[in-house]
């Protein structure tokens, strides 16, 4: 609650004053004082706790002597002390000058228990047996572990007749929140005060006489005409607050009541519509008679609603319904104690509406709303329990999928789930439309836990029933040692529930943590063990929690490959490879160039079941490696130096030659389709041909030889390679 510090105390009319000469005649009245370390805080260069007691002295000062007043303080003695409080003055007639005088003697220390010092005082009064008044001046909030609230509620309740008036002295928005509440509580004051003429203009407030009421007029009509309405409408006036009604189920028309200032309650109910409409109001000191008007809304079209006089839990009825049909008007079902609808369908298709009953069995209201919400009609519909069983077996593996024979209405999101007892929530679940029995995994933990049927309305649970999940267990057989990256055939016995797998994992790794797996479907299963050496294990997982259920070691060695290819081998060729190695899946052999990275090659086979390999040599000549690649860690673990050269090729013709002369070239080359013969002048190459003739015209093949003398050359060309030179001359 904000508390704006603009709040002035001259504004009289937003308190509820109770005269202080009027407690008199009715009853007693104590003061209560803070007197804790926080009044020696100044305001303009004064203590708080000296404004406070120049302020009550010019109180005092005005009462008459035969007020009977007392005076308590608290905080005043002891440093951090709860229980520091003191009647320093009881509460009689004649006492103004002894509470002059203890007021000096009163010098902050300690804490804040304003909620006890209330109560306190009130005792001191006799609260429960006489009328009695208690005011509180106070600059802070409640240090001691009280409720002012529930002080106030307590006191309200307990007395004969008590009021607190509050005056919060230079506090914050949290303090004054404590404070108001506990005047609020008894039907009393409560002001802030930021200054010395702000506590003493409460002072004087509370002291004041009582304002004069003001009539107030009640007034009935209707939204938008605002035609009045003079018959059926029921009154009820109360105080805001716990205070009794002031009327209550009045049929006056237009009733008027003189009402002191503060805040109030009016209700009113048209009995034509049953519709009720409510307001809240403030009475000021400085106001005139004036008129408290509620507005109802015009009489709905009439309307009807029809269904079975019971339907089963969560099932799906016909509800027939007359009325207005415009869109958006919709049928509903309700819970006539809760706020809201449970299930609601638009009318918009027609009569009958299929509607959803709630899946928990009751006393229902079926109602017709119009797209205002404003219900035109109302029918009653009991809810019966819908017939649901589950008879699961007494015990499941962990992991293990258990089948649970269940009965039930298995409506759309139905399902059979496992829990921990007493939790909400499960830990697996399948749908109720698949069928029964229910395949149901089991948790991963042994113990004791719940087969339930869960609707999927409200996710309410039907039908429970018992299962124990028991321990399980396995085995796993594999040699006690492998090869790095080599694939080892594992046996295992175990649960082989779909979700289980074998691993091979470093020791000390967290359960299901691995460097390779497969999932326990077939007795023998193959794992790829690490590419670096070391002691490892094997391990049998649950999938159901990742549990480790058993674990053996196993030796991992450094992985050992042998090559055996020739040393040289022409280009573009294939390379037939001899190997030896781990076999594991994705070991390759390779050629690749000398020097570069272990995972990088120019062409490669993978290396399964047969010892030798046939690669294709690339067609760049150069120096390169025949490589054995473990696949996983991509390691070379083997490797062969391959240096790939050109073919050879030779040409057979004379020395020389007479000019234009018919020439016969023998030749001896790798006879490729593309592969030719070419003239051309001495140093040129296949672009400067003046003969060009391919080798598969024959051998020899004919060249005619320029007329022109000089220095030729004969080449044999692989594609644009040359392969082989013949000089000849022309002469």
């Amino acid at each position: 609650m904000s508390h704006p510090r603009l709040f002035r105390l001259s504004v009289a009319a937003t308190a509820l004053a109770l005269p202080l000469a009027a407690a008199a005649q009715q009853g007693s009245t104590t003061l209560v004082l803070d007197g804790s370390g926080s009044m020696w805080g100044q305001i303009e260069g004064v203590a708080k706790i000296t404004i406070a007691q120049e302020a009550l002295r010019g109180l005092l000062a005005e009462l008459p002597a035969e007020q009977a007043l007392g005076l308590v303080a608290y905080g005043h003695r002891e440093r951090g002390q709860c229980g520091d409080i003191e009647t320093l003055v009881e509460p009689a007639p004649g006492t103004r000058d002894r509470i002059l005088e203890a007021l000096d003697g009163i010098s902050p220390r300690g804490k804040t228990p304003l909620s006890d010092a209330v109560l306190h005082a009130a005792e001191g009064l006799k609260y429960t047996e006489e009328r009695a008044t208690v005011i509180l001046i106070s600059d802070g909030i409640e240090t001691c572990d009280a409720d002012p609230c529930g002080v106030g509620r307590r006191l309200e309740e307990t007395g004969i007749d008590f009021t607190a008036h509050v005056i919060g002295f230079d506090v914050d928005s949290e303090a004054a929140e404590q404070l108001e509440c506990l005047a609020g509580a008894t039907g009393g004051q409560f002001l802030l005060a930021e200054d010395a003429g702000a506590l003493s203009d409460a002072l004087q407030q509370v002291a004041a006489a009582p304002p004069e009421p003001v009539a107030v007029t009640f007034r009935a009509e209707l939204e938008g005409s605002g035609e009045a309405l003079t018959s059926g409408v029921i009154w009820t006036v109360a105080p805001e607050g716990d205070g009794g009604p002031l009327i209550e189920n009045d049929l006056t028309p237009g009733p008027v009541l003189e009402l002191d200032p503060g805040t109030y309650n009016a209700g009113a109910l048209w009995t034509e519509t049953e519709e009720f409409r409510e307001t809240t109001f403030l009475v000021d000191t400085a106001m005139d008679p004036f008129t408290v008007t509620v507005a109802f809304a015009e009489p709905q079209p009439g309307a009807t609603i029809a269904a079975p006089e019971t339907a089963v839990a969560g099932s799906e009825i016909a509800v027939e319904w007359t009325g207005p049909g415009e869109a958006r008007d919709y049928v509903s079902v309700h819970d006539p104690a809760q706020d809201g609808y449970i299930a609601f369908e638009y009318v918009e298709g027609g009569s009958p509406t299929a509607l959803e009953m709630p899946i928990i069995p009751g006393l229902y209201e079926l109602r017709y709303h119009d797209a205002e919400r404003d219900v035109l009609a109302v029918a009653e519909i009991e809810v019966t329990p819908v017939e649901v069983s589950l008879s699961p077996p007494a015990e499941g593996e962990v992991g293990s999928t258990v089948p649970i024979a269940w009965t039930g209405p298995a409506y759309g999101g139905d399902y059979i789930a496992v829990s921990e007892p007493g939790e909400s929530g499960y830990i697996n679940y399948v749908y109720a439309r698949d069928g029964s029995p229910a395949e149901l995994r089991m948790p991963g933990t042994p113990g004791d836990y719940e087969v339930r049927y869960v609707a999927s309305q409200g996710n309410s649970v039907l039908a429970r029933a018992a299962i124990t999940v028991t321990e399980a267990t396995a085995g796993i057989a594999a040699p006690e040692q492998a090869m790095a990256g080599s694939q080892v055939a594992v046996t295992w016995s175990g649960p082989g529930n779909r979700s289980d797998y074998i691993t091979v994992s470093e020791p000390g790794a967290e359960s299901g943590r691995y460097t390779d797996y497969e999932y326990a479907r077939s007795p023998e299963i193959g794992l790829t063990m690490p590419a670096e050496p070391g002691e490892y294990e094997l391990r049998y997982i649950l999938g159901e929690g990742r549990q480790t259920l058993v674990s053996r070691p196993i030796t991992v060695t450094d992985a050992v490959a042998t090559l055996d290819a020739p040393g040289e081998a022409v280009r573009g060729r294939r390379l037939e490879v001899t190997w030896s190695g781990p076999a594991g899946p994705g070991d390759y052999v390779s050629i690749a160039p000398a020097g570069a990275a272990d995972n990088e090659y120019e062409t490669y086979e993978y290396a399964r079941s047969d010892p030798t390999l046939s690669l294709r040599l690339p067609d760049a000549t150069g120096s390169y490696e025949v490589r054995y690649v473990l696949g996983g860690a991509r390691q070379v673990i083997a490797r062969q130096p391959l240096e790939v050269v050109l073919p050879m090729a030779r040409l057979a013709a004379p020395a020389s030659v007479a000019p234009g002369a018919a020439l016969q070239v023998a030749w001896q080359g790798p006879g490729g389709a593309a592969d030719r013969v070419v003239l051309v002048p001495a140093g040129g190459g296949p672009e400067a041909a003046l003969e060009d003739v391919a080798v598969s015209e024959g051998n020899p093949l004919p060249l005619t030889m320029p007329e022109a003398a000089g220095a030729y050359e004969l080449l044999y060309l692989e594609s644009d390679e040359t392969l082989a030179r013949q000089a000849i001359t022309v002469e």
